[in-house]
């Protein structure tokens, strides 16, 4: 938790009057996250529910959804109205999975097409495999990917290669 705290640190610093900041997680580190992320600067704008369409492991009430924390600096700003805070996206295959908490692509640009300006830059401190990468360039965003592990970094630069162009710069 205090990791993300402080990468919202260094977020809030960096970005604009109403730029946004996604975290994904989970219906049990909800409570505890959201208020540690707002004690960095930000303003909790909105919960997004991804609906994975399909239940994971478990028993009882198998979990289908995710949590999307979404913050702001200072007065939002929004450039997509076509999307609700319930997202359904199938989540990735796992025999399909490149990183063990990889994104579906489309739903990744479905949240930045929302909070990105035009000509903006989407920041992924957390790239992984890449796929937040990958959507910011079909979007026409340029971006920014860090990942610690190289890896990751190899797997990322050849998705992002092999990923079509909306006009974006990149760089991981």
């Amino acid at each position: 938790m205090w990791l993300l705290r402080s990468v919202a640190v260094e977020s809030f610093r960096l970005l604009k009057d109403g730029g946004s900041f996604c975290v994904f997680t989970d219906w049990r580190m909800y409570p505890h996250l959201a208020p540690a992320l707002e004690s960095s600067g930000f303003r909790l704008q909105n919960m997004i529910v991804w609906n994975k369409s399909q239940m994971g492991l478990g028993r009882g009430f198998r979990p289908q959804h995710e949590i999307i924390i979404h913050l702001v600096k200072g007065k939002p700003k929004f450039y997509d109205n076509k999307t609700g805070n319930v997202i359904t996206e199938k989540r990735v295959s796992p025999t399909r999975r490149l990183h063990q908490t990889e994104k579906p692509v489309q739903l990744l640009a479905k949240l930045i097409r929302v909070i990105t300006p035009p000509g903006g830059v989407v920041l992924d401190p957390f790239a992984g495999s890449g796929s937040t990468l990958v959507a910011a360039k079909r979007e026409g965003f340029s971006f920014v990917g860090i990942e610690r592990d190289p890896e990751y970094v190899e797997i990322a630069h050849i998705r992002v290669g092999e990923a079509p162009k909306g006009g974006a710069e990149d760089a991981i």
